[in-house]
């Protein structure tokens, strides 16, 4: 995958040895968050959720 702005010649270039497109793309959106590049939404951080115990069994 290669991702590049022509106006302030930064880009990235992603190889990886799987057909899993998400995780490429959670790439770049981190190296563009990272790097401020213009074009790419700011998104937002998952935080963690409280859970009793007795909800988290309903998923084992």
């Amino acid at each position: 995958m290669l991702t590049a702005g022509v106006d302030k010649g930064q880009g990235v270039v992603i190889m990886i040895n799987a057909n899993n497109s998400h995780m490429m793309g959670r790439i770049v959106d981190f190296i563009a968050d990272y790097h401020h590049w213009d074009g790419f939404p700011v998104k937002t951080k998952p935080t963690a959720a409280d859970a009793d115990s007795k909800t988290l069994r309903a998923f084992v």
